[in-house]
């Protein structure tokens, strides 16, 4: 499955193909609020190259981690993705937040 922004920008490159450009611009606002929603909370996902400049580990580490499942990959086999909150909650020491008792706990005053 596609992130929402990867489907919004495909379906917005059809529409400028079929002489839509209203649309084709809602879609590509559309994509750009999907990745700064995914940005802001983390949950974007990120190559392993990415996510090798982002944390302290290397590119190896990594690509190891994910293959002994300690952090998921949320791409395809040969082609690893993972969350940057999950690299982050792994080598930073960031606690991920899963269930909304978490959340509040985390935000309460």
């Amino acid at each position: 499955m596609q992130p929402p922004a990867t489907k919004f920008r495909e379906l917005a490159e059809d529409f400028r193909e079929w002489c839509d450009a209203q649309r084709a611009d809602l879609l590509e606002k559309c994509a750009a609020y999907c990745e700064a929603w995914d940005r802001e909370r983390g949950t974007d996902v990120l190559t392993l190259q990415q996510a090798a400049k982002m944390s302290p580990a290397t590119y190896s580490t990594l690509q190891k981690k994910v293959a002994s499942g300690d952090i998921a990959n949320v791409g395809r086999k040969g082609a690893p993705r993972v969350l940057r909150v999950d690299v982050e909650a792994h080598f930073n020491g960031k606690r991920r937040i899963t269930t909304i008792d978490e959340l509040i706990e985390e935000y309460r005053p």
